[in-house]
């Protein structure tokens, strides 16, 4: 009777320590995903629910913060893109001995000459809405706040850029995802920066268009706009338009960087 008790005693202990570990990072997960649709198929990886499961989420972010200047002739990149989760492509990359990929949604309108890179603004799974309602706009003609790429589809293919934990590229635990103050600090922490694996995406994906279309445009929407201004100084696209965006007097950092040596 009294092994039995024991037994139990220690199953219950056991139960509870892997119940408190897995709900030990629950609370930095209460933003929402973009879709209730969890499979592999509508995401890149499989759900969150441990530290060594975020870890390794962590490490996909590869560049630090010193990396992103002056790294546009260094990029190398694949001469194809490729389908992935959630009607979502990817583009494969290195830098510096560190492999990558950027991911994007496309909209083919037949241009053979003009490709239109759009960066999303604030907010939380921007991309998948943009090319939900873009598609509503070309296919039925109805006036939307997202009506600018769908203006710039009469110019060439557009290709909408999935910012790192959003949409398909989530770092989710059930149906939230990793929040903000979770990502950008922990990972200057660790040593990497989101920011400089969005820049080096970019440039790579800027890189990968020049290489098919004639001319490549790239358009910033709100936040994006710095990221597009500064994807335009290291990239020279066609032409870039930064739309309700942040300007070179939003931050003078922006304007006299500090270039490694």
């Amino acid at each position: 009777m009294m092994k039995r008790l024991l037994f139990t005693l220690l199953i219950c202990v056991v139960c509870f320590c892997q119940w408190g570990y897995s709900q030990s990072i629950s609370w930095a997960f209460n933003q929402s995903i973009y879709t209730a649709d969890t499979s592999l198929s509508k995401y890149l990886y499989p759900g969150v629910y441990t530290l060594p499961q975020l870890d390794s989420a962590y490490s996909r972010f590869v560049f630090t913060s010193n990396e992103f200047y002056g790294s546009y002739k260094q990029i190398a990149h694949s001469n194809t893109i490729q389908p992935c989760a959630g009607n979502a492509f990817k583009l494969d990359f290195s830098l510096n001995s560190k492999s990558s990929s950027a991911y994007f949604y496309k909209i083919d309108t037949s241009s053979k000459s003009t490709a239109v890179f759009i960066i999303p603004g604030t907010g939380n799974n921007q991309s998948s809405q943009i090319l939900s309602n873009t598609l509503q706009i070309i296919t039925t003609i109805i006036p939307n706040i997202f009506g600018l790429p769908a203006l710039a589809a009469r110019h060439g293919d557009l290709y909408l850029y999935i910012k790192p934990n959003d949409d398909i590229r989530a770092i989710r635990n059930g149906m939230n995802k990793l929040n903000d103050l979770n990502v950008y600090p922990v990972l200057t922490n660790r040593g990497t920066s989101y920011t400089s694996n969005l820049f080096i995406e970019c440039f790579a994906m800027i890189k990968y268009l020049k290489s098919k279309y004639d001319r490549v445009i790239v358009l910033g929407l709100s936040q994006g706009g710095t990221c597009s201004m500064i994807t335009g100084i290291e990239t020279e696209p066609a032409a870039v338009l930064s739309c309700s965006g942040y300007s070179t007097i939003w931050d003078t950092a922006f304007m006299h960087p500090v270039l490694p040596d």
